[in-house]
């Protein structure tokens, strides 16, 4: 098999996803290269999108305190915290 972005992204879903997850992933990846477009007419709208779902997604870990020191002021020591 000749490694290329489209097996490498195969790969990184099958280590990621679940089973009916990867089906998903796989099944919008062929519909693409069928040209069905899912509502963006422009390249850039759609990327401008991904990273959006990247960020609104990815950082949803909460804050963790690491320091138990109460501070007297409204001076937040972000060194104290930890995802």
């Amino acid at each position: 098999m000749k490694e290329n972005d489209l097996h490498k992204l195969l790969i990184i879903l099958a280590k990621k996803l679940t089973k009916s997850e990867y089906e998903l992933a796989t099944h919008v990846i062929l519909a693409l290269r069928n040209s069905v477009e899912f509502g963006y007419h422009y390249n850039e709208q759609f990327l401008d999108e991904a990273q959006n779902f990247y960020h609104k997604f990815k950082n949803t870990k909460t804050l963790k305190r690491i320091n138990n020191i109460q501070q007297n002021n409204n001076i937040i020591n972000f060194t104290d915290y930890k995802r």
